[in-house]
């Protein structure tokens, strides 16, 4: 089974998912070497099925709305199932572009560890969030990623997403650390070799279009789950 890179994503990326998808193989060495993969929100019915409802997110209740920019990032917990758990996979957001060879990563030593990824940035950095916007993952080590079973637990307010997509719910032990330029945010130089586009007003794709996403959650001017204030 060849390794695979995912990107997952949603319509309101579906543009720059494909252009991530050129820039993998474009910029490789051996591009026959793997395959790129998309996976996208509309085709999966467990999340369809939620639209309105209440989830558990940073310790609030909130709709789940499946028309957000964001709404893939729970998709990052896929590859292993649709991989049968077997073999190297890579997951990345649809904002991220390769400038260097992915091969180089998608066939390094993991070490046994079960995932690879970066710390996030800032201070959630600082309080043990990892950033699961790109994932090297073992699919054998992760049979525990059951992405509609664990995503219905946000429902029944058993999951916090945060908690969830910061990685804080895996074993520590589990997780190894690569180099931040494999997930270089809003950083280019000679170094990069995966360029994530993080400001989302900025995203070439998305410059001067009416906003389509949340506010983040360290943003309380306003109530979180009300995107136009009170």
């Amino acid at each position: 089974m060849k390794p695979c890179v995912f990107i997952h994503t949603n319509h309101r990326q579906m543009l720059g998912a494909l252009v991530s998808r050129y820039s993998l193989k474009r910029n490789s060495t051996c591009p026959d070497a793997f395959d790129v993969r998309l996976i996208d929100t509309r085709d999966q019915q467990f999340m369809q099925e939620r639209e309105g409802q209440l989830y558990l997110r940073d310790g609030e209740k909130r709709p789940w709305l499946n028309d957000d920019l964001q709404s893939f990032t729970p998709l990052r917990f896929m590859p292993p199932e649709l991989m049968d758990y077997q073999g190297r996979a890579l997951v990345i957001d649809p904002d991220i572009f390769a400038v260097r060879d992915v091969w180089e990563l998608l066939s390094r030593d993991m070490e046994g560890h079960a995932l690879m990824c970066r710390p996030k940035s800032g201070s959630k950095g600082r309080r043990g969030a990892y950033a699961s916007s790109v994932m090297l993952l073992d699919c054998a080590k992760l049979r525990h990623w059951r992405v509609a079973d664990q995503f219905a637990e946000m429902f029944t307010f058993e999951r916090d997403y945060m908690d969830w997509i910061s990685l804080k719910l895996e074993d520590r032990s589990t997780i190894g650390l690569f180099e931040p330029y494999w997930n270089d945010f809003d950083h280019l130089d000679e170094n990069t070799r995966l360029l994530h586009n993080t400001k989302r007003k900025t995203q070439p794709w998305k410059t001067g279009l009416p906003v389509d996403y949340r506010p983040a959650d360290t943003f309380r001017l306003f109530h979180p789950a009300l995107p136009n204030g009170p």
